[in-house]
């Protein structure tokens, strides 16, 4: 399979692959599916259906195994940089809430350790409530 998104898969049933090398539903609306045909670590066929083609690209990059994003507090790998940022969250310490597994700290020290990443602090801040008084970039 290529990663690049100019492959198109379709699944067999109730599916037809027409000239233009899309796949279309039999007898019902005009819509592509894009099927994974990589195979899990246990050998089996993923066979994940998107309906996007950059769809089937991300989640392509998922089978690699390789996790090139790691979180710059507990450094626990993730394969794609969203998850990685998501994860962020679940060091910041919430009143109320039991700690959990995660090192837990305020929001200002997790501010502090991603200094650099404008956007993921903006997210954590939205996320917490916390306008731009929280802490200077």
């Amino acid at each position: 399979m290529e990663l690049d998104g100019t492959e198109i898969f379709c699944s067999v049933e109730p599916f037809k692959k027409e000239k233009d090398g899309k796949c279309y539903p039999i007898g019902g609306p005009t819509r592509t599916i894009h099927e994974c045909e990589l195979y899990r670590s246990d050998g089996i066929p993923c066979r994940r259906r998107f309906k996007r083609p950059e769809h089937l690209k991300r989640h392509a990059e998922t089978h690699s195994g390789k996790l090139n994003h790691h979180c710059k507090i507990c450094f626990k790998g993730f394969g794609r940089n969203d998850n990685c940022q998501a994860h962020y969250d679940t060091h910041i310490r919430r009143p109320g809430k039991k700690d959990g597994r995660n090192r837990k700290m305020s929001l200002r020290e997790v501010e502090e350790i991603v200094a650099g990443d404008v956007k993921l602090i903006e997210k954590l801040r939205s996320k917490h409530g916390c306008g731009e008084e929280s802490t200077a970039l």
